[in-house]
């Protein structure tokens, strides 16, 4: 069979978005910035239908009734070295997720995007996205109101990018065949590993022969609906986890630091009986930096209070060098004055 209508490709695609002034209120598409490098989104639409029968009407079903709608999605893009203090940009496109954005991405006064409890529109914002396939004769756009981002990840790897992914809920979707402002291609450039340094520890000291590692926050959030509407109301941020892996080579200065930070003390397992409380001092640091001369850009990624929880070696014939995965949790953010800040990054002056 003959396709007749236009066909979309994924070339054409472009996401776009803007802070919401009050929950589901949509933005402003003329303000909307583009994200930048998204490698892939992810959308799920779903009518919650009820499916009924009544006694001595057989086996068939006989009504379908309209549910609750839940619009779920996730947006994976590649993290570019921009300094952005509005809501478009791939650095500050966390803050869905973290909070409030503040500073200006000076060294002065850097950037920074700070943890906040709730969606309340004077700190943290709910947004819409448009995600919009610019086909010409017939475009496909579909506006995504009440966005609220659940969930965050960034991932680091030897010869990869640093990549992102959001988890987001929205209240609802409508579709459109007409795009009013075209997609515009972001051009800084993207953060790549050899720019890129972890370091661990009370005070935080780079790792050595890292491979690769997540650091992720989950915000629980808390959805649900009143009587009277399909739609749900503005989602409430429930608890907060912080999550982490890395993978490293396994070295002798890796076993008597990081996995003695999992024992809780040399070579064994600590009894935990006195103390029986993790002593979580420990520290991440992710930095960025194109360089340490005047222009260049730097990013870093704080988390306070971390544990090792788990770690697993596998040692297969024929792997060659060992190499040794650990899991963490962190307590928070890194406390700066008053602010957990999570990420800052500026222009070095």
């Amino acid at each position: 069979m003959t396709i007749t209508g236009t066909v979309y490709k994924d070339y054409a695609l472009g996401v776009r978005i803007d802070d919401e002034t009050s929950y589901a209120t949509g933005g402003v598409e003329s303000d909307a910035d583009s994200l930048g490098k998204v490698t892939s989104i992810n959308a799920t639409w779903t009518d919650n239908t009820g499916r009924h029968l009544g006694i001595g009407e057989g086996r068939n079903e006989t009504s379908h009734t309209y549910g609750g709608v839940d619009i779920t999605g996730t947006v994976e893009w590649i993290m570019l070295s921009d300094i952005d203090d509005g809501p478009g940009g791939s650095i500050s496109f966390m803050k869905y997720v973290i909070g409030k954005a503040q500073g200006s991405g000076s060294t002065a006064a850097p950037y920074e995007l700070v943890e906040c409890d709730a969606v309340d529109y004077s700190t943290m914002f709910s947004f819409a996205l448009w995600a919009q396939n610019e086909a010409g004769t017939t475009d496909d756009v579909d506006k995504y109101e009440g966005c609220v981002g659940t969930s965050l990840t960034l991932s680091f790897a030897v010869d990869d990018v640093l990549k992102a992914s959001m988890d987001f809920v929205a209240q609802k979707v409508t579709c459109a065949t007409s795009i009013t402002t075209a997609y515009v291609t972001l051009t800084p450039n993207p953060w790549v590993f050899q720019q890129g340094t972890f370091k661990w520890g009370q005070t935080p000291t780079a790792v050595e022969g890292v491979v690769s590692g997540t650091i992720t926050v989950n915000n629980s959030p808390l959805i649900y609906r009143s009587f009277g509407s399909r739609l749900i109301e503005k989602p409430e941020l429930g608890r907060r986890l912080y999550d982490f892996t890395l993978t490293t080579k396994m070295t002798s200065v890796i076993a008597t630091a990081i996995r003695d930070d999992l024992l809780g003390q040399a070579n064994s397992f600590i009894a935990g009986i006195d103390p029986c409380v993790r002593e979580a001092d420990n520290e991440i640091a992710l930095e960025f930096a194109e360089g340490a001369a005047s222009g260049d850009k730097k990013m870093t990624i704080e988390l306070d209070d971390c544990s090792i929880t788990s770690m697993s070696k596998p040692i297969p014939v024929g792997q060659g060098i060992v190499e040794v995965t650990f899991s963490g949790i962190a307590k928070s953010s890194k406390l700066d004055g008053s602010d957990y800040v999570f990420a800052r990054y500026e222009t070095l002056t």
